[in-house]
């Protein structure tokens, strides 16, 4: 029996959600957040999760790849809401991930 190679797994969505994942790191690194994609161990007695921290002074954020493309998006867009963003050109379809409908990233509420 032949074995099913992960990429045959990968959705148009799953893709879909790679590539705006992959242009919302550029964006996170444009404003100097360093975004890792790693797989977050855990052990019995405690929990790890993907989210910000800061490591040496900078901010990083820790995506962890076991979890699906689509939540490590939205962690990411949610980080990135938080940074300013004024000085960033971001495509319509960037700024409403970040931002939702209608928002604008980046700009003082």
């Amino acid at each position: 029996m032949a074995k099913k190679s992960k990429a045959a797994k990968t959705s148009p969505a799953d893709e879909r959600n790679r590539a705006l994942l992959d242009r919302l790191k550029e964006v996170a690194d444009s404003v100097g957040l360093e975004v890792r994609e790693e797989k977050l161990h855990r052990d019995a007695g405690y929990s790890v999760q993907s989210g910000l921290c800061t490591v040496d002074g900078k901010e990083v954020m820790l995506l962890d790849r076991k979890v699906p493309v689509a939540e490590r998006l939205e962690l990411l867009a949610i980080a990135l809401k938080e940074s300013d963003l004024a000085g960033q050109y971001l495509d319509p379809e960037l700024r409403e991930l970040i931002d939702g409908p209608g928002g604008s990233a980046g700009t003082p509420a």
